[in-house]
Parts: structure tokens; C-alpha cells; sequence
């Protein structure tokens, strides 16, 4: 056990333990002295609040790496809110070599992207972010925003092979989601849930869809089964149906399972 924090407020958002039994923690923090690696990707906090991301080693006792991860504006905290604690949703996961991947929010114009990223620019007041960094926290490998005009967060990921799954919640239209998807276009209401499928370098969107009602929807969670299917969790204030026949569900339930090839 041990602390990590700096004289500014930092809060924990989401941990995993990774294949060398390392910990790795995503959170945000507003101080000024968030313990950094020597070799961080970043070692100064870039405004209100910044993403940090830190690696401890099995038994707690030494920093593998921890960064800073920024702009100007709030990053890491997003007002899409429904539950107590939505504001800190996130998620991080590590591949089979160790990097590091989050999927976050971001207000922040500079948030760091890499070259040919899928959107190098911020499209609406938050955006949500993929991010994936080297284990030491040194390397930024793949950064870009994903968003509209209006909000956009970032809620939950996973990482097969050459891809890169997230999902979240949308306000925006004209959120930049490829044809082809089980829900192309937006569904209407305040937000829709999505889920992307990005290439591992970042730099295209390669499926996804909406998935919503005409009332608010959010995905939170994301996971694949060995098919590579996709499976998301998540509320909705509309109706969505329970498909197909005999599939167990209760009707008019604010809280839903989806499943996708």
C-alpha cells in the first residue's frame, strides 16, 4: 500500500495490473508536484487538470513510470454525467508488450497527438481521447482527440491485436463515425452511446456505430469475447428492444447489454 499524489487534488479513475504484475493507474490531478519518472513523457502539469498516468512496479515500491498527460484546459475530468462518479470515468489496459492504453476525455486544444492521427484537432468543447504510451511512460506511441461539435467522452476500451475498441457517449451529429455500422448515424436526445474500432497506429476508424434512442444513451464499458465480437454496458432513458426472442431482459430497464460482431 502506498500514496501517490502531490499537494493539489488527484484522484484515481481506473487501475489494471498488467502481465509482469505491475500496477498501472490512470487519475487526474491538479498538483503541481504528482510524482513523475525522470524519463516522463511529460513532467509538468499543463493546467487546471491534467491526465496522470503511473506505472509502480509488483510490490509498491518504485515508480516504473508516471507522467503528466495535457493541455491547458481539464483533462480527465468530463461533464457528461448520469451516476455519482461519472465525472472520473475512464479506463486503462494495457497490450501484450506492456504499452499502455486510456480512453479519457479532454476541453484541452494542445492535448498531445501523434502524426496521422485520426483527428489532430479538437472538435467541440470535450472531446474524447485515445492515448497509448510506453510502459516507463516515456514515449508517446499513439494520441488523438475523437469527437464533434458538442461533448464527447471517452468510457471504456480494449485492445485485440491491431485494434483498438473504445466506446462512450456522444452529443455530436457529425461525431465522425465511418458507414457501414449497425447505427450510422445519430439516433437522436441529448446523447447516443458509440463504439469505434480504431487501427492500432491511430490513424483511421475502421468500424462503429451509434447505439441510442431518441433519449439520452451512454456506454460505459466495453469488453470482446473470443470471437472478437464486440459487447458494450450502458444506460438509456428510451426503449430499447430486447432482440433477439428469448434473449432475457426486462422491459423498459434504464440499464442495457448490447452485443455487436
Amino acid at each position: 500500500a502506498t500514496f501517490i499524489g502531490g499537494s493539489g487534488d488527484d484522484k484515481p479513475h481506473s487501475m489494471i495490473v498488467n502481465s509482469t504484475g505491475g500496477l498501472c493507474v490512470l487519475g487526474s490531478s491538479l498538483s503541481g508536484n504528482y510524482p513523475v519518472s525522470a524519463t516522463a513523457f511529460d513532467a509538468t502539469n499543463n493546467g487546471a487538470s491534467d491526465i496522470v498516468i503511473t506505472h509502480l512496479n509488483s510490490d509498491g515500491t518504485a515508480l516504473i513510470g508516471s507522467t503528466y498527460l495535457g493541455g491547458s484546459d481539464d483533462d480527465g475530468r468530463q461533464n457528461m454525467t448520469n451516476n455519482y462518479g461519472d465525472t472520473y470515468r475512464g479506463e486503462i489496459v494495457t497490450d501484450a508488450a506492456g504499452n499502455i492504453y486510456i480512453a479519457s476525455s479532454t476541453w484541452s486544444p494542445e492535448y498531445p497527438v501523434t502524426a496521422g492521427a485520426v483527428q489532430a484537432t479538437i472538435g467541440g468543447t470535450q472531446d474524447a481521447v485515445l492515448t497509448s504510451l510506453s510502459a516507463d511512460c516515456s514515449a508517446l506511441l499513439v494520441s488523438t482527440y475523437l469527437g464533434g461539435a458538442l461533448n464527447d467522452a471517452g468510457l471504456g476500451l480494449r485492445v485485440d491485436g491491431g485494434s483498438v475498441y473504445l466506446c462512450g457517449t456522444t452529443a455530436s451529429s457529425d461525431f465522425p463515425m465511418p458507414a457501414g455500422g449497425y447505427q450510422a448515424t445519430y439516433q437522436g436526445g441529448t446523447k447516443d452511446a458509440f463504439v469505434v474500432r480504431i487501427s492500432i497506429d491511430g490513424t483511421a476508424i475502421t468500424a462503429g456505430t451509434f447505439f441510442g434512442t431518441a433519449q439520452p444513451d451512454a456506454a460505459y464499458f466495453l469488453d470482446l469475447d473470443n470471437d472478437g465480437d464486440v459487447h458494450i454496458y450502458g444506460q438509456s432513458q428510451g426503449t430499447i428492444a430486447i432482440a433477439p426472442v428469448g434473449t432475457y431482459g426486462q422491459a423498459g430497464s434504464v440499464v442495457f447489454l448490447a452485443s455487436f460482431d
